[in-house]
């Protein structure tokens, strides 16, 4: 059903605009001659936005999705670790996850929700785990995937795997944190350059500028 609604939408936009479009062609046409090249754009450009804005849309959620798993997975792990240290088997910590942090990271809760239907609904869990990173799209959990995989596979301890990869999420939430940090103050000297040096040119050039204009119309008057 989505895909199909997101066809239907691609193609409504488009002929909706393409309509619209031709409409205001024959508009200004009947107004006055207008270049072929002009009547083209008019009638084009509107289609091509109405079919492109549902794809343009699409994209901006699903960038907005992966970066809230990405915020909210080091949390989740940590959760996770301690109730899996707490005695819980993985199933009911995955439960328990995804029921807290719902309010702050709803799409990782999701997440978190389908894995464990599917494991209630007698799936296998390496199955349902390597679909988890399939249908995020985030390298951070497809790797948590692998190393859950790994730790089933071999018997080790789910616990120590866990606490391990919890640790590199956590550093890697710093140097995401410290990469935006040294990305601002070039940021801001860009903003602060367009916003203080045109001012400072007309106080500085302006009383020059008008004096020049000033002596020029009194050589005219002359």
């Amino acid at each position: 059903n989505a895909v199909r609604t997101f066809h239907f939408a691609q193609f409504a936009l488009g002929l909706s605009l393409l309509i619209a479009g031709v409409a205001y062609a024959m508009f200004k046409s009947s107004g006055g001659e207008q270049s072929t090249q002009a009547m083209v754009l008019t009638v084009l450009v509107p289609a091509a936005i109405g079919y492109m804005a549902p794809k343009y849309w699409i994209t901006r959620r699903l960038e907005a999705r992966k970066e809230e798993i990405v915020n909210g997975f080091p949390d989740a792990l940590d959760m996770m670790l301690v109730c899996v240290e707490a005695g819980q088997s993985l199933d009911q910590s995955i439960i328990r996850v995804s029921k807290e942090i719902r309010a702050g990271f709803p799409a990782l809760a999701e997440e978190f929700e389908i894995v464990s239907y599917e494991m209630k609904a007698g799936k296998e869990r390496v199955e349902v785990l390597r679909d988890m990173g399939e249908r995020a799209g985030v390298p951070d959990v497809a790797s948590f995937v692998t190393v859950l995989i790994q730790s089933t596979t071999f018997g080790t301890s789910i616990a120590d795997s866990l606490r391990v990869y919890a640790g590199e999420m956590r550093d890697k939430r710093v140097m995401r944190a410290e990469e935006k940090a040294n990305k601002l103050p070039t940021k801001m000297t860009l903003a602060t350059m367009m916003l203080t040096v045109p001012p400072l040119l007309i106080i500085l050039i302006g009383p020059s500028v008008y004096g020049v204009y000033t002596t020029l119309q009194s050589f005219k008057g002359m």
